[in-house]
């Protein structure tokens, strides 16, 4: 498995929960049922999620999740000001550091974490004015039909019986696998190789059969999970990455 798969899924998962990484310094001690309670909004009902960003006129990059269509929207996933996106970033990073701090070689790490939710603040009106304004979330039935092209792209070697069979992880592997790698983040960031390493090697044993160890020429053979996966649409699009299927909204 090279790096730049890694890598790539922890791009990924980083936008889709993108108050864990842009609003790192939003936090403050809230109490634990906001965690909580966007957990138990995220397991409302089927369906599944794309939150799409602007990148430049006629540029759009969505990420295609299993977050439920119940609650692909603005309120749930990022928030309605700047403080409900600092309390949704606050419960993500709570859940980053409960999984750090069980993990061996991650103390430095585990106090990184520790330290952002003790030092930050909310961002301010402007800030969050100009995020919110590039962003939209869209419904989808599934994440494995609206993301085929980059699934086909990404994966050449995928035979059209493992294309058949490729599943979409449920809302809780999908949380936790994204906890796992922005620990890997803030590993690097606390220069702990130590904690680096341990936890790819969870992330490795988590989550067997996901598209995190797939590779170009080996891809897994039984019944295949994705987890999360980007597209792009527009006509100005970046066209390394695949296609959106039906997702075409012009903001």
């Amino acid at each position: 498995m090279e790096i730049r798969y890694r890598m790539g899924k922890i791009k990924f998962i980083g936008f889709a929960f993108l108050c864990i990484s842009v609003f790192a310094n939003c936090a403050k001690k809230h109490d634990n049922k906001d965690q909580e309670t966007i957990a138990a909004l995220l397991l409302l009902t089927s369906g599944n999620c794309a939150q799409t960003q602007k990148i430049a006129a006629n540029s759009y990059m969505s990420t295609l999740t299993p977050v439920p269509s119940s609650s692909c929207n603005q309120a749930t996933i990022f928030g309605t000001d700047p403080n409900s996106t600092q309390a949704i970033g606050v419960s993500q990073l709570k859940a980053t550091l409960a999984i750090a701090q069980g993990i061996s070689g991650c103390t430095n790490t585990s106090n990184y974490i520790q330290n952002l939710i003790n030092s930050a603040a909310p961002v301010n009106q402007t800030t969050w004015n100009s995020l919110v304004a590039g962003m939209q979330w869209t419904p989808l039935s599934s994440i494995v039909t609206e993301g085929m092209a980059s699934v086909t792209k990404t994966w050449p070697s995928l035979t059209p019986s493992q294309l058949a069979s490729i599943g979409t992880a449920s809302v809780s592997q999908y949380q936790t696998f994204a906890y796992e790698t922005m620990i890997s983040v803030y590993a690097s960031a606390a220069s702990e190789a130590s904690c680096t390493a341990a936890v790819l090697a969870k992330i490795n044993a988590d989550f067997p059969n996901t598209q995190f160890l797939w590779s170009t020429t080996t891809p897994t053979a039984a019944a295949p999970t994705l987890i999360s996966i980007a597209c792009t649409y527009g006509s100005a699009r970046n066209t390394a990455i695949g296609q959106c299927a039906t997702l075409n909204n012009l903001f």
